[in-house]
């Protein structure tokens, strides 16, 4: 069966232009090539090491140091302790006397507000704790905050999960202590 005269000169034009389409393609990749060849420091065409695919983050990042969960700095009354979990999870179980600050990895770490909290409250020290994740979402905000000016910041390893299990093992006349020690 024959295509009708319109049909088939719409199809002669549709592989003219692909055609067309694949030379104009094909010669200036040539010329592009030739062009890069020469050039000094031409753009290679195989990766010489593997691409970096995350983004630096632009915040500055200091150092915070790990602590263990049984260490009494946690507790201690010039210090802050830091929940940066999600709020169900804050809800669901703190630590007393905690400070919350949600988290996440998306937006500021720590709201400017709060920095200026920590930094005129008088502590000497700064105990943060996440969800206990890797990354820890304690961690890394330890690690923001130091970089922003904050003196003697720690981390709790292993975070909420790992304090939760330590101060559910202690015996109540220890709770009770920390509680008023806190104060």
């Amino acid at each position: 069966m024959e295509l009708p005269m319109g049909e088939k000169s719409d199809r002669n034009r549709a592989v003219i232009i692909l055609r067309d389409a694949l030379f104009v393609l094909m010669g200036s990749t040539l010329i592009a090539g030739v062009f890069n060849h020469f050039r000094q420091n031409g753009i290679p065409w195989f990766a010489e090491k593997p691409y970096e695919i995350l983004v630096p983050c632009p915040e500055p990042m200091g150092e915070a140091k790990p602590l263990e969960t049984g260490d009494p700095l946690i507790f201690h009354e010039k210090t802050v302790l830091i929940d940066m979990r999600e709020i169900e999870a804050y809800d669901e179980w703190h630590a007393p006397f905690s400070l919350h600050v949600w988290y996440d990895y998306l937006f500021e770490p720590v709201p400017p507000e709060v920095l200026k909290k920590i930094a005129s409250s008088g502590a000497e020290n700064v105990v943060v704790y996440g969800n206990g994740e890797n990354p820890d979402s304690g961690w890394i905000t330890g690690k923001y905050l130091s970089g922003n000016g904050i003196k003697n910041v720690y981390y709790i390893k292993g975070g909420a999960p790992a304090l939760k299990a330590y101060l559910d093992k202690a015996l109540p006349w220890k709770l009770d202590r920390l509680s008023k020690t806190a104060k």
